[in-house]
């Protein structure tokens, strides 16, 4: 166990594997033998496999909700349908496993839309260039002040 873990320590420093991939730490962990540590992640992990059996039986499945893990989803139904499991469905029930999927996917792509239109209201202090109104070049000169300081700077001998 202590080389085992050496080794996958030795990995994660040398970039082997992306720890900052929730299934890729998941997997880390649970080679250490610490997978609870991400108990709120095996749970996502365990209903994307239950949905994938389900499909696979040609039984219904709830459609995507916006608080499950929709990247983990899609992850883990692509690895499905690149299966051999898959591949031997009937074509109808090929269909509703990559419907699923889609919804999972339009679900993630509405998320990142409503979490962008916040991220992107205009700062009403800043200038076009993004620093303070008076400090772009091309933007207002600044107050009446501040251009007679200037003059005066230049005005001066050094």
């Amino acid at each position: 166990m202590i080389a085992k873990r050496a080794a996958l320590e030795q990995a994660a420093r040398t970039g082997a594997f992306n720890v900052m991939d929730p299934m890729e730490r998941y997997r880390y962990l649970e080679a250490l033998g610490v997978p609870e540590l991400m108990e709120d992640f095996k749970m996502d992990l365990m209903e994307v496999e239950r949905e994938n059996d389900e499909l696979a039986q040609g039984m219904p499945v709830a459609p995507p909700m916006p608080w499950q893990n929709q990247p983990l989803h899609i992850a883990r139904h692509r690895r499905f349908v690149i299966s051999d499991k898959y591949r031997a469905l009937p074509p109808p029930l090929q269909g509703a496993v990559l419907e699923h999927m889609m919804l999972h996917q339009q679900m993630m792509a509405q998320s990142q839309m409503q979490q962008g239109a916040g991220q992107n209201a205009p700062n009403m202090q800043a200038g076009p260039a993004g620093g303070s109104k008076g400090t772009a070049q091309g933007d207002q000169a600044g107050t009446e002040k501040e251009m007679r300081d200037e003059e005066a700077q230049n005005a001066s001998p050094a």
